[in-house]
Formats: structure tokens, sequence, C-alpha cells
């Protein structure tokens, strides 16, 4: 099997969202995403496109370079690395799988259309990557960062998913996947 970096990162990411809907381990979850965001951070720097993770850093000028990037991925080093730490803890809430996962979907939007500026047949998210994010805006349909054109979509997709318990929002975005791909 030939296969590239990109395409790699996108089938991480697609079986990340698989698993995380299907109440899958949280740890792979997130092992997953945070592999994908980082293909897709890189292939984004080779082509001198500005990465979210970037923009992070920019977004918070308070903090060192440093300190924003471990932030965003004191989870991901700590499932990945034992060598200075071998008998340390996390804390770690699965909602955050959620973050990691837009963040990767996001910086897969900047490849995607980076690639479909200048074509006629334009390349899309895939079927998992689409169905998450409009679960992600359905439960954030007061959130000013999102356009209110995909708000109004992601509440139409996904009515009242805001208000459930988050193993009814799980269960509702995995049989909306598995419709999805069943069309």
């Amino acid at each position: 099997m030939l296969l590239t970096k990109e395409q790699i990162a996108v089938r991480q990411l697609d079986a990340a969202i698989r698993l995380l809907f299907d109440a899958g381990d949280v740890v792979s979850v997130h092992t997953l995403a945070a592999a994908a965001a980082e293909v897709f951070q890189d292939l984004l720097g080779s082509k001198d496109i500005e990465s979210w993770k970037n923009r992070a850093v920019k977004a918070n000028p308070h903090l060192e370079e440093a300190e924003v990037h471990r932030i965003l991925t004191t989870a991901q080093n700590f499932f990945k690395h034992a060598d200075r730490d071998p008998e340390a803890t996390i804390t770690f809430e699965e909602t955050d799988n959620d973050m990691i996962i837009m963040l990767a979907i996001a910086e897969y939007l900047e490849l995607l259309q980076d690639r479909n500026k200048n074509q006629t047949d334009t390349e899309m998210l895939s079927i998992p990557m689409s169905v998450f994010q409009f679960w992600f805006f359905a439960k954030r349909d007061d959130d000013p960062e999102i356009a209110p054109e995909l708000q109004a979509i992601a509440k139409d997709l996904f009515p009242g998913l805001k208000d459930q318990p988050r193993f009814e929002q799980m269960a509702l975005g995995s049989a909306f996947l598995c419709e999805r791909e069943a069309d």
C-alpha cells in the first residue's frame, strides 16, 4: 500500500472521529487526532501556510511560544512519552478531544483550500470530518466564531444536541455518521 502523509493523517483523523462517536478509548482518540493535526501542520508549513497552532501562538502574545506549544501538546506528549516522567499522572478531560479534532479539521481545511483555489473540481472534507464539524457546531450554537449559516445547518442536522448528555450527543453523532456513510 502506497500512502502519502496527507492520506495517513486523513485516515487517522477519520478513525479518531469514529472512535469518539462510538465511545471508544479517549486516549486513543486523542493520540490519533493529535498525530493527524501534527501532520497537517507540517504539510501547511511546507507550503508556507500558517497553521492554526501558530495562530494560537500569535493570539497569546503574553506567553512564550514554547509555553503555548506546551499547553497545546501536554496530553499528546504525555500519551506518547515516559522517558522523563515514568511515574507521572495526568488529569484528562475527554471533551478535550473535541477541540483537538476540530483543530485537525481546521488544519486540513487550510490544505484543501490551498489546493482547491485554482481548480474547478474541488476536494472536500471526508464524511466523518463533515459530520463531526456540524456535530461540534450544534453543541456550540451560541459561539460567535461560528458562521450563522453553519450554525443553522448544524441545528437542523442535530436539533437539541446541546441540551443532551454527552453519551447521547456521541450516540447521535455515531448514528448520523453511519447514516451518511451508508448513503
